[in-house]
């Protein structure tokens, strides 16, 4: 498996820093005068309307918000690590927001191989029982399951807002890292860096949250140079940071780093 070095910020922004610590809510309006203002917050536009990323370089800082189905429980939010940029302890972090003006942290959990917790997805907006996950920098630390570089997928059970459990994982067979991921109707549309778009079939993980029977059911090579190395990849942050598989016809836009953007459709034979 080979690794290659990566580039970090040489020093963090302290202006930056004290103005992007924590859980920040942002209208559209705000977040523009945000913009115009030099603030350098980034929208990720990869996200669906009801989803907002905020990145800056000190922090890991990718947010999500959804409304529960029912009005039983409050808003679930979504957020990846809260720590300083460079320590080896993450977190997962559910917070109320249902009070804009006084939101409130319900639980905050850990796991093996937690290194830099990044982005996270529901396996059904409707019902939001299970969240996919993916950490950033468990295959560059090489920490808990992900030590032989293979990216990770870990699975939750988020019935309980309070207490949410980790139920399994599955591993790529192909070396590389993770990075966003999103879920349309059973299907993970991931982005992980070299070894281009996976898509993960995760219609069984109701019946089986340990994630044993999820399968890779396709996937899209942006950047073959690294395909001869070891596991077929390499630990780098090369080729795709994200993808947007929310278009009706079932388009698929892949965004690299070296290479512009793709647009692919998975096969008839994919959807049975």
């Amino acid at each position: 498996m080979k690794r290659r070095s990566t580039l970090l910020p040489s020093a963090p922004n302290p202006d930056l820093m004290r103005a992007s610590r924590g859980l920040f809510l942002l209208t559209w309006q705000t977040l523009r005068i945000l913009l115009r203002l030099g603030a350098r917050l980034v929208m990720d536009m990869s996200m669906t309307p009801s989803a907002l990323s905020i990145a800056d370089q000190t922090q890991s800082t990718m947010v999500a918000i959804y409304a529960t189905a029912t009005t039983k429980t409050p808003l679930l939010c979504e957020s990846c690590r809260a720590s300083e940029y460079k320590t080896n302890e993450a977190d997962r972090y559910r917070y109320d927001v249902t009070n804009k003006n006084a939101t409130s942290i319900i639980s905050r959990t850990t796991y093996e191989g937690a290194s830099y917790t990044h982005q996270g997805w529901v396996t059904d907006r409707m019902w939001q029982e299970f969240l996919v996950l993916d950490d950033e920098y468990d295959e560059v630390e090489e920490a808990g399951p992900a030590k032989d570089g293979k990216p990770i997928t870990y699975f939750w059970d988020i019935r309980s807002l309070e207490s949410p459990k980790q139920t399994g994982h599955f591993q790529s067979s192909v070396t590389g890292i993770d990075h966003n991921q999103f879920v349309i109707d059973g299907f993970a549309y991931q982005s992980n860096y070299g070894s281009g778009l996976r898509v993960l079939d995760l219609s069984t993980l109701p019946d089986d949250p340990t994630g044993g029977s999820v399968k890779e059911v396709g996937f899209f090579d942006i950047y073959p140079e690294d395909d001869g190395e070891p596991g077929g990849g390499v630990v780098d942050f090369v080729g795709t940071w994200s993808n947007y598989p929310f278009f009706p016809s079932g388009f698929i836009v892949i965004n690299t780093i070296e290479r512009g953007a793709y647009v692919v459709k998975l096969k008839d034979t994919v959807w049975g």
